[in-house]
């Protein structure tokens, strides 16, 4: 009764709240029965002073105990005292890892966020809560959000030992990030998001969202969800997300960018895209695998008309960029969305655009992952395809640099491989009006196309930094020279075209040279024998292993060689063309070798 005087008596100072908190705390502890009347003398407390009875009350008991319970209780039993202490609980549950303040009584001792989490865990299972809880959902649902984000991602050695000493006497403690995760789930049911919520876990979702390699693929699949809630809820929960996201702290930016991606997907919001589209250039020159995979995944969703593929159109050049990333996935998804944005665009490419787009889809032509050969091929006949007519001869003159790695992969290991460069191939031919190679892509005459290209191939250059009066290296004594389709720093001839190794094999030479590599096809008939081989990657002292193939026609042209050369350790491509006065050694003898000498070209 004395105490309970004292908090009517002493309302108005200030200074003297946490310390009756204090006692009321520490009476109601040793009590039996902490429901005793005196508790409810923190309501008129937490009227007046709802800071310092928030902060004090969480320094008392951070693993809210029984005790704790009864006056988190009381105090949510008003409707006006709820509001305000929720407001408090809001600033406290924000700040991660700490949240730092001061009471009255000039206690500047700081309040541990997961204290607040635990206190409104227990908040949530009262029925007296929901008022308060519905008007500040919002508030609650990003700051509970961002802890498992932020708990995911990374949890000091502080905050364990903490949540350890909290979880001490628990029946079954749990990780920081999952018990906030429980604490999502009960927040959810609380304001009748229930569909969301069943949904949510039907995708696995809980399991995503606190895993540190799928943690963005958990936040997308929430924001989804949250979806068919109300307008005005998503509204807000879009412009917070945009002011977390202005802040320069990398901690908000994954949570943020996937709830922005995922909300301009909704029709209701699509006028607010803007902002994204200028912000997104800065993140899409991230080093955060992550990150980069959010963005491509959330432009993916977002390109679903042309209004909307061609302000994405705008970043064509950092989506490009992004072709060269060394994760294959991050590959693949720059080259599906550059697909799709193709299609949704339903505008012709400028001549800029399309030689930007070829030179750097070549490359991927020869990547380790067939998925992303296939796309690339792919692709590079929709830019041949939805180029200006008045624009293509200036693109002519990269498209004619794909040929021969794209006759390489018409033998690729990957069927459907060999069958998109066939087909690019031969819109190629249409694109650059070699109807004479068409007709023979069109009849699968697969060793006539080869040599029609190398027939009909314009006059080599040397390789960059080659002088003039540098011996050319040379095969079985026939010199070769750079070829005129492949650029210096060109990756290698793709392998498909390689078969086991037989049973002869042929030294190759480059003067001067320490690292001389080669990837190469022979083919035509000669003098006495009609055959055609194909050589492996071989340094040099060691062998090239052909492999001989079928017979080949009397009447066909010249020997002709295509082979890939690295003038130590960066590839240079070379290519030979002309007749033999002698034979070359049959493919089955070991100890003979062709001493002729080849025309250079």
């Amino acid at each position: 009764m004395l105490l309970h005087g004292l908090v009517k008596l002493h309302i108005s100072l200030s200074e003297h709240v946490p310390k009756m908190v204090k006692s009321i705390y520490q009476w109601l502890a040793s009590v039996r029965r902490p429901e005793h009347r005196l508790a409810k003398s923190i309501l008129p407390l937490a009227e007046e002073h709802p800071h310092d009875v928030v902060v004090t009350l969480l320094r008392c008991s951070p693993s809210c105990d029984r005790t704790a319970v009864v006056l988190w209780g009381v105090m949510f039993s008003d409707g006006e005292t709820s509001k305000l202490v929720m407001n408090e609980l809001v600033r406290v549950l924000e700040d991660w890892p700490l949240h730092r303040t001061s009471t009255t009584d000039r206690d500047n001792t700081a309040v541990y966020s997961l204290a607040a989490t635990r206190a409104l865990r227990e908040i949530l299972n009262m029925d007296t809560c929901v008022l308060a809880v519905k008007k500040r959902f919002p508030h609650l649902f990003l700051a509970v959000l961002f802890q498992i984000s932020f708990s995911t991602q990374h949890t000091p050695e502080e905050v364990h030992a903490f949540w350890r000493e909290c979880t001490r006497e628990d029946k079954e403690p749990h990780e920081p990030k999952r018990f906030a995760a429980y604490t999502m789930a009960r927040l959810l049911a609380r304001v009748d998001c229930l569909e969301q919520l069943a949904a949510f876990e039907r995708g696995r979702g809980w399991e995503l969202l606190i895993s540190p390699e799928v943690h963005h693929l958990g936040l997308t699949l929430l924001a989804g969800e949250l979806k068919t809630t109300s307008f005005e809820l998503r509204l807000w929960i879009l412009h917070a997300m945009k002011r977390r996201l202005s802040r320069e702290e990398p901690r908000w930016k994954i949570a943020a960018m996937a709830f922005i991606l995922e909300m301009l997907t909704c029709e209701d919001l699509r006028e607010q895209d803007d902002y994204i589209v200028r912000l997104l250039p800065r993140y899409l020159h991230s080093e955060d695998e992550m990150m980069l995979d959010l963005l491509l995944r959330g432009l993916l969703k977002m390109c679903d008309g042309r209004r909307r593929a061609r302000k994405i159109a705008y970043l064509l050049s950092d989506i490009l960029a992004l072709l060269k990333h060394e994760e294959k996935y991050l590959a693949m998804l720059a080259l599906v969305l550059l697909i799709r944005i193709l299609q949704c665009i339903d505008r012709l490419l400028n001549r800029h655009t399309a030689r930007e787009m070829a030179v750097n889809l070549r490359p991927l032509f020869e990547h380790r992952d067939a998925t992303v050969r296939l796309l690339a091929i792919q692709l590079y006949m929709d830019v041949m395809d939805f180029t200006e007519p008045i624009e293509k001869r200036h693109v002519r003159s990269e498209v004619r640099k794909c040929l021969i790695p794209l006759l390489c992969h018409l033998d690729d290991d990957v069927e459907e491989v060999a069958e998109a460069a066939l087909k690019t191939l031969t819109f190629a031919a249409k694109f650059l009006k070699k109807e004479k190679l068409k007709r023979m892509l069109k009849a699968r005459k697969k060793w006539r196309a080869g040599e029609y290209l190398v027939r009909t191939a314009p006059k080599p250059q040397p390789w960059s930094g080659q002088a003039p009066s540098s011996p050319a290296p040379s095969v079985q004594g026939r010199q070769l020279c750079p070829c005129p389709w492949l650029q210096p720093g060109a990756a290698s001839l793709h392998c498909a075209h390689a078969a086991s190794p037989r049973a002869r094999s042929s030294k190759v030479s480059s003067p001067g040279s320490s690292h001389f590599w080669s990837l190469g096809m022979l083919t035509g008939p000669w003098p006495s024998r009609e055959w055609a081989s194909e050589w492996h990657l071989s340094p040099l002292g060691s062998t090239l292993s052909p492999a001989p193939c079928r017979a080949r026609p009397q009447h066909q042209p010249a020997a002709s060689w295509v082979l890939g050369v690295s003038q130590q350790g960066r590839p240079v491509w070379w290519f030979y063309s002309g007749k033999s006065s002698q034979a070359p050694p049959q493919p089955l003898s070991h100890s003979s070798s062709s001493k002729g000498k080849g025309e250079k070209i």
